[in-house]
C-alpha cells in the first residue's frame, strides 16, 4: 500500500478524524482544539513544538511518520514542494512531485 504525503493536511488525514488527531496530541498533554488542527491544515504548517507529539501520536498508530517526513513537509515555503511515498512495512522514500507551482 503507497501513502503520497505532500502536504500538513495530507499528514493530518492519516489519522481517522481529525477529531481522533486532537484526541492523540491531548493524550501526549498538549492544550488542544479542533480549531487549532483545521488552521494547522488550512496554512500547512504545524509549529515545531507539536512535532514531538505528532510523532509519538503516529508511532501509537503505527502510522508511517517520521521526524524526516515533518522536515520535507515544512521544508519549502509553500510547503508542497515534496511528496513522501510510504509503502508499508519499508521506509520511506523522499520523491520531489511535480506541483503547479514548480512545473
Amino acid at each position: 500500500m503507497c501513502i503520497l504525503l505532500s502536504t500538513v493536511r495530507d499528514l493530518i488525514a492519516l489519522w481517522p478524524s481529525r477529531k481522533v488527531f486532537v484526541d492523540d496530541l491531548l493524550e501526549q498533554g498538549f492544550a488542544m482544539s479542533l480549531a487549532r488542527v483545521h488552521k494547522w491544515a488550512q496554512l500547512g504548517a504545524i509549529p515545531a513544538k507539536y512535532h514531538q507529539g505528532i510523532l509519538m501520536a503516529a508511532r501509537g498508530r503505527d502510522l508511517p511518520v517520521s521526524a524526516d517526513v515533518l522536515v520535507q513537509l515544512h521544508h519549502s515555503p509553500d510547503h508542497k514542494a515534496y511528496g513522501v511515498v510510504f509503502q508499508r512495512n519499508l521506509d520511506p522514500e523522499i520523491h520531489h512531485v511535480p506541483t503547479p507551482q514548480n512545473t
